[in-house]
């Protein structure tokens, strides 16, 4: 596998926005309110988003993290408006995860066959597997 191309998938920050707030903000939330019931699966749901961003704490730095955790406070407070957590959600994607995934990509060298949207790729793909099949 370290020898076969890629194709790399980057979609706009909008579109990963929406799904991180689906997956891990409306969904998630959705499943401890199932669980718990409203009261404590709020709770639990807040007290899980905080954790997992302060596990991050050593890699954000404490001027970032209690930034972070602020914005994160506030859309808690904005209840039934997901959108409020991209204050948070953005920096994170654009200050730590885009530069970490930058620098593990350029590290591996490995060869790149295309670099566009998911569409985009599928074609890439199809198209070199076609001309690739024995």
């Amino acid at each position: 596998m370290k020898d076969a191309p890629c194709v790399r998938v980057e979609m706009p920050l909008d579109w990963r926005l929406e799904q991180i707030r689906k997956d891990y903000i409306e969904d998630l939330s959705a499943l401890y309110h199932r669980d718990y019931g409203p009261l404590l699966g709020e709770v639990l749901f807040r007290k899980q988003l905080s954790g997992a961003l302060k596990r991050l704490g050593k890699r954000l730095g404490s001027e970032r993290l209690g930034r972070l955790l602020e914005a994160q406070q506030r859309a808690f407070g904005a209840v039934g408006e997901p959108q409020a957590h991209d204050a948070w959600l953005a920096p994170l994607l654009q200050e730590y995860y885009d530069p970490m995934y930058r620098q593990q990509l350029e590290s591996q060298q490995r060869r790149t066959l295309f670099v566009g949207s998911w569409d985009e790729c599928l074609q890439a793909a199809r198209a070199w597997s076609a001309g690739h099949r024995g």
